[in-house]
């Protein structure tokens, strides 16, 4: 659906980001750290600067925060990934509006 409404490679980011959230979502905490490589969050968060519109800073924000939840240390905080897609969501609805 995504890459149906929002061509190119905007899209494509939006799609693996969705992807991403929800493998994370439905693992366990205990299982999670392993779930990508060591270099999958620096990958997106190339894409996100080179695709994501620099006019849409709030949705590039909003992905960042997306980051840590693929990262190998720390855990990723559940409200802040929750929050960053609710943006998203918000942003790709007005998109229609």
């Amino acid at each position: 659906m995504i890459l149906q409404e929002i061509h190119g490679e905007l899209g494509v980011v939006l799609w693996k980001s969705l992807r991403s959230v929800l493998i994370w979502a439905e693992t366990g905490p205990g299982y999670r750290r392993d779930l990508f490589d060591a270099d999958a969050s620096y990958r997106r968060h190339a894409d996100i600067l080179a695709f994501v519109p620099v006019e849409d800073l709030s949705l590039r924000e909003a992905l960042a925060d997306l980051l840590p939840m693929m990262g190998q240390g720390d855990p990723a905080d559940a409200e802040l990934v929750g929050s960053a897609c609710g943006w998203v969501a918000s942003w790709a609805k007005a998109l229609q509006a």
